[in-house]
């Protein structure tokens, strides 16, 4: 079982490293969902000030800097390192 988890997370690591590389990189995600996303967050969280926030997966780094804007303290992280670079490109910003 631990050889088949270790697998799987060797797999989901080289698939977003690969995904994360590309110069022109596609998204599985809908880009008008994540505006809206981002605009329905600020509603309902309001000041983040003095929070302490963590963004498990944090992919293009959207949602961090997002979150540290409203004034969180954001720890990130994801299983590409790859994403972790696009994600401290997307904070410094």
């Amino acid at each position: 079982m631990e050889t088949k988890l270790k697998n799987r997370q060797l797999s989901e690591k080289n698939f977003h490293d690969n995904k994360f590389a590309m110069k022109k990189q596609t998204s599985h995600y809908n880009i008008p969902f994540c505006s809206v996303m981002v605009e329905r967050l600020k509603e309902k969280l309001g000041s983040l000030e003095g929070k302490r926030v963590i963004d498990y997966g944090c992919g293009q780094g959207w949602l961090t800097k997002t979150l540290a804007l409203r004034g969180a303290a954001v720890s990130a992280f994801d299983i590409s390192k790859e994403a972790v670079k696009k994600t401290n490109a997307m904070v410094k910003r």
